[in-house]
C-alpha cells in the first residue's frame, strides 16, 4: 500500500481494512486514541508489523529497506494516498532530511 511520509505523525497508519487484507488479529488489542485526520478522537489498534519500503521505477520496484515499526490501523481512518508513516517506529529509525524546495527527502539507517 502507498503511504505518505508524515513528520507531524505519531505513529505510522493505515486503514483497518489494510489489516484484515493481512489478516491481522491484533491478539494484545492495544488500543490508542488519536485526533487530526478529522479532528475527532478516533481509535486504532496498535500492531508491531514488518515493512518494506521500495523504491519507486518504471520497470521493477527496488527494495530499499526492510524495518519493523508499530503500526496504527484505524476503522474510520481514510486518506487519499493510503497511510501515513509518522515518527515512532518509522520516522525514528531514520535520519531523515527533508529537500522542499525540490520536493524530495532522503532517508539513512542509524
Amino acid at each position: 500500500m502507498p503511504a505518505l511520509v508524515d513528520s507531524g505523525a505519531d505513529y505510522s497508519i493505515f486503514p483497518l481494512e489494510f489489516a484484515k487484507d493481512l489478516h491481522l488479529t491484533f491478539p494484545q488489542r492495544e488500543i490508542w486514541k488519536f485526533a487530526g485526520t478529522t479532528g475527532k478522537t478516533q481509535e486504532a489498534f496498535l500492531e508491531t508489523v514488518d515493512m518494506m519500503l521500495f523504491e519507486p521505477a518504471e520497470e521493477e520496484p527496488k527494495l530499499v529497506f526492510e524495518i519493523r515499526a508499530k503500526v496504527a490501523f484505524a476503522k474510520h481512518f481514510v486518506f487519499a494516498g493510503g497511510g501515513l508513516l509518522g515518527q515512532n517506529g518509522f520516522l525514528s529509525q531514520f535520519k531523515a532530511a527533508f529537500n522542499q524546495p525540490e520536493g524530495s527527502f532522503d532517508l539513512e539507517r542509524f
